[in-house]
């Protein structure tokens, strides 16, 4: 995966974790409960799926992981408007589980052989 495909997932990732909240009824207000916890698994299974399908080591999942709480506590102390919550935390590695699963899944079925040429065969 190119280094600018990357940056723009991150930069996106970054966002949505860290720009600050408002006064104001926001897009979560009008949404069912819970629904921010999609919005969570989602930020992080997307980096954690690309981490191990391009690079395949796991330091990149290992940094997700730290940066996790990390991103809680940030909006929870300096962000305006914004809060940690530890429910959050808990779908931030959901995420990262989905990722690497999803990863994994990926990987094995690329390295399975094509059940088209076994039956030819």
């Amino acid at each position: 995966m190119s280094w600018w495909k990357w940056l723009l997932v991150l930069a996106a990732h970054a966002y949505a974790l860290y720009a600050p909240g408002s006064p104001e009824p926001g897009l979560f207000d009008v949404l069912p409960d819970g629904a921010d916890k999609v919005v969570h698994v989602v930020l992080f299974a997307v980096p954690a799926f690309l981490a191990r399908v391009s690079v395949r080591r796991w330091w990149p999942v290992v940094l997700l992981a730290v940066h996790a709480p990390i991103s809680e506590l940030v909006q929870w102390r300096f962000i305006p408007y914004r809060s940690g919550d530890p429910t959050d935390l808990a779908a931030d590695l959901l995420g990262i589980a989905v990722g690497v699963g999803a990863a994994e899944l990926v990987r094995r079925r690329s390295l399975a052989p094509d059940a088209d040429r076994v039956t030819a065969e």
